[in-house]
Parts: C-alpha cells; structure tokens; sequence
C-alpha cells in the first residue's frame, strides 16, 4: 500500500479556490406557523493549482414549520440542489484507475424532502436553547456517470439565542 495515496474529487476536503457563496432567505411566522425560502449560488472562478475546477452549485429550499406546544415544534422541507460537473484534469489521477477519477462522473440534479423536530427551552437555566433534528430523503436524483446515490441525510443542531 503506499503510504500517500491521491484522493479522488470527491474526497477533496477543500476545492482549492475562494468560492464566493451568493444567497437570499426570506421567512415569515406567526404564533403558530413559520414558513421560509432560501436559495443559494456557490460560484467556482477558476482552477485550482492542481489543473481543475470543481462545478458551480444551486440550491433552493422552501419550509414550514408547526408549533405544537411551547416546547415542540415539527416541520417539513422541500430542496433542490444542483452541482455542477468538474472542469479540467488533475494530472495526478489517472481516470483509468478509477471511475472517481474521470470528471464525467462529477456533477448532479437531486430533490429531497425533509422532515424535522425542533425542542425549544423558554425557561430556566437553559433559556433561549434549541435542539433540532431532520432527516432528508431523495425524492429525485439525476447523477451523471457513475456515481453513489444520496439515501438519507440526517441533521442534528444545537442553537442558543441571545
């Protein structure tokens, strides 16, 4: 085995680039009821100094949320994200090693719908907390060449509010 081994695109911790991230939410809520939308633009300028540059990416997500009782809430969630494919070539990764090595198999369409949790704390020594869980499920998923399908994605959060 060698001991530094070059990680396919997808394994890439980083795109090796500044990628400005665009973005506009809007929210309304209620005593009972909160709904939202957001939609972002992560935009790739260049290549990085390995050759390639990673593919632009879309997401847009709507929301609703029900108040239950002081303490929980439920909501429900409807994204859709879009990832660009790879342009250019690391001239490290030989796309006859492995398919995560040619960039045809980079890029993807994928609709999820959500559904979460939300325990809040009014009172008490842990005024202002919020716990939060959702799980995301694929509704649709387009993803080009050979590529791993999304099954489910889970989200765990901790908030405090001041």
């Amino acid at each position: 085995m060698m001991n530094i081994a070059q990680l396919a695109y997808p394994m890439q911790l980083g795109s090796g680039t500044w990628d400005p991230t665009l973005g506009v939410t809007y929210v309304g809520q209620t005593t009972g009821f909160s709904w939202g939308a957001q939609s972002k633009y992560k935009l790739r300028f260049k290549n990085n100094s390995e050759g390639y540059r990673l593919g632009n990416q879309f997401s847009a997500v709507s929301w609703a949320a029900i108040v239950l009782n002081q303490n929980f809430s439920v909501s429900t969630s409807l994204r859709y994200t879009h990832l660009g494919s790879i342009t250019g070539q690391d001239a490290d990764m030989n796309p006859m090693v492995m398919p995560l090595f040619h960039i045809s198999n980079s890029g993807r369409n994928q609709v999820d719908i959500g559904f979460g949790v939300n325990f809040y704390i009014p009172n008490g020594a842990f005024k202002n907390l919020r716990l939060s869980v959702e799980t995301q499920l694929p509704i649709l998923q387009k993803a080009n060449g050979i590529q791993m399908k999304n099954t489910s994605l889970a989200t765990f959060g901790i908030q405090y509010a001041l």
